[in-house]
């Protein structure tokens, strides 16, 4: 759980990147403005946290997170979708993480929550 704002609630495994159009399709499915969901905290009151649309931050900002996020990426990784619960509406939403052998390498959620 992050803050009282989401909470993991399931995971499924959805492969590896076996080759340039898994590569193709999981760089769009990261960096994707209307679906792609980033945590966000106000440093000025940090018990206020949300999650977020990329599509709802500045252009120039989803620029350099797809930028940032498609250098990530790589063959051979693998996808887990991560399933999640807004607390306070009880809505439901997905993210895709990233994993190589040892270590999670990106998701959308998590890594915003490290980037903050």
């Amino acid at each position: 759980m992050f803050s009282s704002s989401s909470e993991l609630i399931s995971w499924d495994y959805h492969g590896t990147i076996a080759d340039d159009n898994d590569l193709k399709e999981t760089v769009e499915l990261l960096t994707d403005p209307d679906s792609v969901r980033l945590f966000q905290i106000d440093i000025t009151d940090p018990s206020f946290a949300s999650v977020v649309l990329l599509s709802s931050i500045p252009s120039a900002d989803q620029d350099d997170f797809s930028e940032a996020v498609e250098k990530l990426v790589e063959l051979g990784q693998h996808r887990i979708r991560l399933n999640w619960k807004t607390i306070s509406s009880g809505s439901e939403f997905t993210t895709v993480a990233l994993v190589d052998e040892d270590n999670m390498v990106w998701d959308s959620v998590i890594g915003s929550v490290i980037l903050e």
